[in-house]
């Protein structure tokens, strides 16, 4: 029975992993729509770059994160604004404020129960992701600017530091996360925007950027989530104007940026699990190009099989009971 059981199961998962990626891009607008005054949030399919539609959001995107369990998009506007959306369909199913101003960035955690906001000031600051509230610090250093904040794989929170030119690493301490070390960036990063750490890899990395020059990001190794040295490169090499974010990918990230063909066309490349460049794809009627970008991986194949066949095996035991 179990050699019937893994051959159904595999047939049954095999036009899953055939065609779409059912991996999900949220693009927000880096500027409002000229007839609406409201940004727009584009979604795409990271893998093969085919466009799955747009919905309107009132605020420009300081911050967004997504969770793939309850299917939602967060958006935090710059005064503390949450608004969550059904990513699928645009619906809006809540607003909170969460009492904070000056918003730069947002992250989720791995589990997709809490939310961090950093907001320029030396704190990461946390809420709850299903009845977000008034927030509360998590992480410290005095004297550091925070613009960025990104939570890596194995669940270390990393945070930039604009005033002293670092990515700061938190561990996990309990309910918070104390700092365990640094590694130094590029001087005159102080616009940096969205940082990745990206998936399961031999080394780990992390992408930056932008760099010192709109143009410019940065690799960083993160051996066993160590940041250690940083590595400038020119995003022009790929047919980008400037850089704008980046998020995870299954094994690698993505970075996204301005296609050198026009301010509202958005470019998209990836990167392997050793950094090296894969490809990029481009799309167009992006106001301004992209603002903040969050990421919906689907689990991997292979972690759908357990599912299948447990489904499996209960239809065989409901067809043998009748």
């Amino acid at each position: 029975m179990k050699n019937w059981l893994v051959t159904v199961a595999v047939v049954l998962l095999a036009p899953v992993t055939a065609h779409a990626s059912f991996d999900l891009m949220l693009v927000s607008s880096a500027n409002a729509e000229p007839s609406s005054f409201s940004n727009r949030i584009h979604r795409l399919d990271p893998v093969t770059g085919a466009y799955l539609g747009s919905f309107l959001v009132p605020t420009k995107p300081a911050g967004m994160a997504a969770s793939r369990q309850r299917g939602e998009l967060y958006v935090l506007g710059i005064n503390g604004d949450l608004r969550v959306y059904n990513y699928s369909t645009g619906e809006r199913k809540a607003i909170y404020n969460l009492g904070i101003g000056g918003v730069l960035d947002l992250a989720i955690s791995n589990d997709e129960s809490k939310l961090y906001v950093v907001n320029g000031s030396s704190q990461v600051w946390t809420t709850s992701a299903l009845t977000p509230n008034s927030l509360s610090s998590v992480g410290s250093r005095a004297g550091a600017n925070y613009r960025t904040v990104s939570i890596s794989p194995s669940g270390s929170l990393f945070a930039t530091d604009s005033l002293g030119s670092r990515l700061d690493r938190f561990l996990p301490s309990g309910g918070s996360f104390a700092f365990s070390s640094f590694g130094t960036i590029a001087s005159g990063s102080a616009t940096m925007s969205q940082v990745a750490i990206s998936g399961p890899s031999p080394t780990g990395f992390a992408v930056l950027g932008p760099g010192p020059s709109a143009a410019s990001g940065q690799f960083m190794n993160l051996s066993s989530d160590n940041p250690s040295g940083f590595t400038s490169f020119a995003f022009t090499t790929f047919g980008f104007s400037d850089y704008r974010s980046a998020v995870r990918a299954h094994d690698g990230a993505y970075f996204i940026g301005t296609d050198s063909s026009g301010a509202n066309t958005v470019r998209v490349g990836s990167l392997d699990g050793l950094a090296y460049y894969g490809s990029s794809y481009a799309f167009s009627g992006v106001s301004g190009g992209a603002g903040k970008v969050a990421i919906v991986l689907a689990p991997e194949p292979a972690s759908l099989l357990p599912v299948a066949l447990g489904a499996l095996l209960i239809l065989r035991r409901r067809k043998r009971s009748r």
